[in-house]
């Protein structure tokens, strides 16, 4: 079963009326309403329900238990009761929330609600699961933790997800196939297909394949925020008696500062994270290979400090760059 997105377009309108456009154009095979286009499924399969939708900020219903979150769907659809908890239960147990049953909301953790969400999403058995950045709430600790189990659950369920994420190790890291959207109006850049073996493991983290490939998409991405200049500010320059070379200095570049940041601020992290994994399998130094070692020996102090250590270099790169985009695109919104 395949899903077809032919030529679709979605266009919003803003505050001033005008008509922004979100996506132009863009067709893969695999829901929005859209503008224009069409999404179909190929032979869909009889009898079960075409999507499930699993969203960013939970949308859990605070007057239900985990139990009766996670049979919601199930109740629309017409299950018997005594069936339906039956599933809700096995999918429950299969989310880790065994024992949660009664719980609400309210007094679960961030990751556990959104287990809840997934496990309410699976419970419906649709063709298709689709997953707008569930993860992005997360702290990263915990978001590392729920992608090995929403890779754990996809290897028992082996449902088509289509998964919308800004993060592109965490594309890499999931995904058999990964579509690269451009900037606005969104455009496909590449269809690339990721050569990582399932199941999938933090240690193909550090094989070539999936460097090359998270590299591969950044520089799409770089260069397509190069090219991406509005072309009425080019068409401004140009009226002004702006030469090519001109043009390139004072618009093109200036428009591409804001890709070319994001390009540095993932290159900083990727190169943290390749640092600190070289010093846990390669060298018997560094902070990598204290945090590995103490945890070995059971060491708390030493890799307390190795944990902290860690934090404070992802903090001061965090803080750097924020600074070096504020200098450098004093202009932009929000920075």
């Amino acid at each position: 079963m395949r899903i077809v997105i032919d030529r679709v377009a979605k266009t919003y309108v803003d505050h001033q009326g005008h008509a922004v456009d979100a996506l132009r154009d863009v067709s893969f095979s695999v829901l929005l309403p859209v503008s224009s286009g069409e999404v179909t499924f190929e032979s869909p399969p009889p009898g079960r329900p075409l999507t499930a939708m699993v969203f960013q900020e939970f949308a859990l219903f605070p007057w239900r238990t985990v139990q009766g979150n996670v049979e919601f769907g199930l109740d629309e659809l017409g299950m018997a009761v005594a069936e339906r908890g039956r599933k809700a239960r096995a999918l429950i147990e299969m989310t880790g929330l065994a024992g949660f049953e009664a719980r609400y909301p309210h007094q679960l953790s961030g990751g556990m609600r959104q287990r809840v969400a997934i496990a309410r999403a699976l419970a419906v058995d649709s063709a298709a699961l689709l997953m707008d950045e569930p993860f992005s709430a997360l702290d990263a600790q915990t978001r590392q933790l729920m992608q090995d189990e929403l890779l754990a659950l996809w290897e028992q369920a082996r449902t088509t997800i289509l998964y919308v994420t800004h993060n592109i190790q965490e594309a890499v890291y999931m995904a058999d196939r990964v579509v690269v959207l451009s900037r606005r109006p969104g455009r496909v850049l590449a269809e690339i297909v990721v050569p990582l073996k399932r199941p999938r493991t933090e240690a193909m983290q550090a094989e070539p394949g999936y460097l090359e490939t998270v590299e591969r998409i950044w520089s799409l991405i770089t260069y397509a925020g190069v090219r991406q200049a509005d072309p009425l500010l080019i068409r401004a320059a140009v009226s002004f008696g702006a030469g090519r070379l001109s043009v390139i200095r004072k618009v093109v570049l200036p428009s591409a500062l804001p890709m070319i940041v994001a390009g540095l601020r993932l290159a900083a992290g990727t190169a943290l994270l390749l640092l600190v994994a070289a010093e846990m399998i390669a060298v018997e130094s560094g902070v990598g290979f204290l945090v590995l070692h103490a945890g070995n020996i059971m060491a708390t102090t030493k890799l307390m400090v190795g944990i902290v250590v860690l934090s404070l270099l992802g903090v001061l790169s965090h803080w750097g760059l924020g600074r070096l985009e504020r200098a450098l695109i004093p202009w932009r919104a929000g920075t």
